[in-house]
């Protein structure tokens, strides 16, 4: 993975990792963090804005690994039914 595309729903937090202006704050010592990591791991990184409404699918997958409580595991079944609505949703667009 060399390029990365993060998008976050916070566009104060987006303005905050795409520009040293926030570094004085008091959490600026994290932004700086994590754009170094990003210069260092990766060839690009951006960080975008996306709209709470576009994060439906990355909520239900967060809640079901919340739930399996397994350290490793590779998925090669059938999407749980809950991820599966919201992937096909997501995949279809707002509407």
């Amino acid at each position: 993975m060399t390029n990365v595309e993060v998008e976050l729903d916070c566009q104060v937090l987006v303005n905050a990792l795409r520009s040293p202006e926030a570094d004085l704050a008091w959490e600026g010592i994290l932004f700086r963090e994590i754009r170094t990591f990003a210069q260092l791991n990766f060839n690009r990184i951006n960080f975008s804005f996306a709209p709470r409404a576009c994060n439906h699918l990355a909520h239900a997958l967060a809640a079901f690994g919340a739930r399996r409580q397994i350290i490793q595991e590779v998925w090669s079944e059938d999407l749980p039914n809950d991820v599966n609505v919201r992937s096909a949703s997501n995949l279809a667009g707002p509407g």
